[in-house]
């Protein structure tokens, strides 16, 4: 690489792919793509797998296995599984998630989805307080009151 193109500090090529130059494309912090639907590396394996199609609240979710439909969560082996409640068939497949431990996220003015997922027996949140209590989520039980 020319001594224009060498990594900044923090900075390291993303493997495979390539500017229209041929040179790797670089991403801040030495951000890498490990594959589509991964789960964060420094999050424990296996616990939670969610539907949430928006990049941005992705962003958020540290140590979720993403999926591309909400049907893909009903064969998920994950102890917790979390969806965005305004996507379309989420309700629709909340009651074959049952007895299993589900939070989902929702406007706070869309009472009626976050109603209606209470009672499919979702544990529904406003977005505001699903990202803020995130953190300490998946180590909280089902029954976990949460502020």
């Amino acid at each position: 690489m020319s001594e224009a193109s060498e990594p900044a500090r923090g900075e390291r090529p993303l493997s495979g792919l390539r500017s229209g130059g041929g040179e790797p494309l670089l991403l801040a912090g030495g951000a890498t793509r490990e594959g589509r639907g991964s789960a964060s590396p420094d999050a424990p394996a296996g616990n939670t797998a969610g539907f949430v199609p928006d990049l941005m609240d992705r962003s958020k979710l540290r140590g979720v296995r993403f999926v591309r439909r909400p049907e893909d969560l009903v064969g998920a082996e994950e102890a917790l599984l979390v969806v965005d409640l305004s996507r379309a068939g989420v309700l629709e497949i909340l009651p074959s998630l049952a007895g299993r431990r589900v939070v989902g996220f929702g406007s706070h003015v869309d009472r009626p989805t976050l109603d209606a997922a209470g009672a499919a027996g979702c544990q529904a949140l406003p977005r505001s307080q699903f990202f803020r209590t995130w953190p300490n989520l998946p180590a909280q039980g089902s029954d976990a009151e949460l502020d």
